[in-house]
């Protein structure tokens, strides 16, 4: 029964990345990005147990919950905040470690963090679209319905990506 329940939160992550790209305000990303990591630590959990996914994406909400505090008072991220948030991600990530696929939930970390710290739209879905197409494989791997969140993730992404793009005058 665990395993299908963390299926279910899979499918969870599916709604949060077929939304995150398309919306046009920065906020309602970063809401997004907070609900996908949780259910994202939820599914790896009950259904692959511990590992570098579950503690990179617990750190993910974190930063998203930092993103949207400066966001509110219209303040820059310190160069501090994003070394810190680096080490983080590493280091949750290396205590996290269990075995050799781990590896993948630490590298697509790092263009989550970049994605969420960015503040310029259509360069966060630039960095969303590296980081999903390296949780696609690291999902896929472990079995998880997490992999159509990514899958549809990209797509969403490459259609946020289409339909703000800058037109040339």
């Amino acid at each position: 029964m665990t395993y299908y329940i963390g299926q279910v939160f899979g499918l969870l992550t599916t709604a949060c990345c077929l939304l995150m790209p398309v919306l046009k305000r920065k906020k309602h990303m970063l809401w997004l990005n907070a609900a996908n990591n949780f259910c994202a630590v939820l599914n790896v959990l009950l259904i692959s147990g511990w590992g570098s996914a579950i503690t990179v994406c617990a750190v993910a909400v974190l930063q998203s919950f930092v993103a949207l505090w400066h966001l509110k008072r219209d303040t820059k991220v310190s160069r501090g905040e994003n070394l810190l948030f680096v080490f983080l991600f590493l280091g949750c990530g290396v205590l996290g470690y269990r075995r050799p696929i781990d590896v993948l939930p630490i590298v697509g970390a790092q263009f989550n963090m970049l994605s969420t710290f960015q503040r310029d739209e259509q360069r966060t879905r630039w960095l969303l679209l590296a980081n999903a197409s390296i949780f696609t494989v690291y999902y896929a791997i472990i079995g998880s319905t997490a992999t159509l969140s990514c899958v549809c993730a990209i797509v969403s992404t490459v259609a946020g990506l289409l339909r703000y793009r800058k037109k040339a005058m």
